[in-house]
């Protein structure tokens, strides 16, 4: 029978025992053990973080967003409790990096080309080192990449001649039907809301000519960058009605699904560019943006700051690898006044994510929690009524609002709950994905009402059923 080991691991911890040491030295040797079941705890501190390998996130001091945190965390676990095997549990408090996380195009491959590949294609791409037409790419791609399957996607790093110099370039090129084309995503892109545009939305839009809510802001972010994907950024300038019209220029963020978020933060002027020396309406690195803005606000904002005043900023940086009429990327920052300097600050929020070890390793625990409101008990009414076993259940489910736990004749049985909670959620998440695991809660009576929790996951047969994590 397997041990269970309880440990929380904090910069520090206080144990009180008659001889706290050997107690301590006793749990050591038990992590070793492989057989070894645990429930644990880890806040990160900056130690934790200059652990990971990213260097992004050991600058920060936090994630950039979830997929990062699921990625690379697990390494963390297993480097700190390298005995705890399967049954195991880990809690991780992290930061996350208000910022921008950097568009992702979902590629199959990324590959940079060598100066041995250059010299290898022979002609012109051999003599100086690059290339200069689409040809000489799909010519490449076809030796090194031979038998690629169908809807491959390469990001590809390459040197191009434009007619003017050689540039650093990342492209996308996907083999489809026996060839390679160049796919264009958008990444980061600026945009002004034309008159047609508000026509071709209809409706309210298309009568004002002005957007008045987020949702068709949204709405109009998907018809118009059908491209994009996940973190995309578009700098949105439009009409905006909300008791007047005003033209407002803002940020916004794509999800990789359907939602784009407006970033909060202030937008970096034209005027505010010039003020900081900067020829074109952009930094032309990162470490030039840091530099320059606590100046900025030291020669304009200093007769008025107070100690712990914050400045938002979202600045845009020159970036030379990008194509096309837009080559900046935008980044998000925060200054905070300390009473003679403004000071960078990232804006770090704290965000836990569960783990489970699989016998193998940690993997992210896909757990989602899900209370019940009062339109699924009248689903489970509506769908029930008339079965067979349940006529006095759904009966008094329909006068209550709550299940019965009470043994009686209307009483509900694990077996019939679980078939409310089939209905429930396959309702509600009808594209959940086989392993998807909820912890639904919902209301119930038995000597008063409480609120009972059952644990499902989602099986090959596309039906809901209870799973025990404390099972073998």
């Amino acid at each position: 029978m397997k041990k269970i080991l309880y440990i929380l691991a904090f910069v520090g911890v206080a144990v009180a025992s008659c001889d706290p040491l050997e107690e301590t030295f006793e749990e050591l040797d038990a992590i070793s053990n492989p057989d070894q079941v645990g429930e644990v705890e880890v806040t990160m501190t900056d130690d934790d973080y200059d652990e990971i390998d990213n260097e992004l996130v050991a600058a920060n001091k936090g994630f950039a967003d979830l997929d990062q945190a699921k990625e690379l965390l697990p390494a963390l676990l297993a480097s700190k409790f390298p005995g705890l095997g399967k049954q195991s549990t880990g809690i991780v408090n992290y930061g996350f990096f208000k910022g921008f996380p950097a568009a992702s195009v979902p590629f199959d491959e990324n590959y940079e080309v060598t100066e041995e590949d250059y010299e290898a294609q022979g002609g012109n791409v051999a003599k100086f080192g690059n290339f200069s037409s689409l040809e000489q790419i799909v010519a490449f791609l076809n030796t090194q990449f031979p038998t690629p399957a169908d809807g491959f996607l390469v990001e590809l790093e390459y040197v191009f001649f434009d007619g003017n110099s050689p540039r650093d370039r990342v492209g996308y090129f996907r083999y489809t039907a026996s060839d390679w084309t160049e796919e264009s995503f958008e990444l980061n892109e600026k945009y002004t809301v034309t008159e047609e545009d508000y026509e071709a939305q209809g409706g309210n839009v298309a009568n004002f000519g002005n957007f008045s809510d987020q949702e068709q802001i949204n709405t109009f972010l998907n018809s118009k960058f059908t491209n994009a994907v996940q973190h995309t950024v578009v700098k949105l300038t439009y009409d905006f009605f909300d008791g007047q019209v005003n033209e407002l220029t803002n940020v916004f963020q794509f999800d990789g699904a359907s939602t784009w978020t407006l970033k909060d933060g202030a937008l970096i002027s034209i005027d505010d560019y010039e003020a900081m020396g900067e020829n074109f309406p952009n930094f032309s690195d990162q470490e030039e943006a840091e530099n320059k803005l606590p100046i900025y606000l030291k020669n304009t904002f200093d007769q008025f700051a107070v100690e712990g005043d914050v400045h938002e900023f979202i600045y845009e940086v020159f970036n030379s690898s990008l194509t096309g009429s837009n080559r900046t990327e935008y980044t998000y920052v925060h200054l905070v006044f300390d009473g003679s300097q403004w000071n960078l600050s990232r804006d770090v929020l704290p965000t836990t994510l569960s783990f489970a070890h699989d016998g193998t390793k940690w993997v992210p625990d896909n757990t989602v929690n899900y209370d019940f409101v009062s339109a699924d008990f009248d689903l489970i009414v509506e769908e029930l009524t008339g079965a067979d076993g349940f006529e006095n259940q759904v009966g008094n489910l329909d006068n209550f609002g709550n299940f019965n736990r009470t043994g009686g004749s209307s009483s509900w049985s694990d077996a019939q709950l679980l078939e409310a909670i089939n209905i429930v959620l396959l309702a509600n998440f009808p594209d959940a994905e086989i392993g998807q695991k909820y912890n639904a809660s919902f209301a119930t009576f038995n000597s008063g009402v409480v609120v009972e929790s059952k644990k499902v996951v989602l099986n090959d047969s596309g039906r809901y059923e209870f799973f025990d994590e404390s099972a073998n």
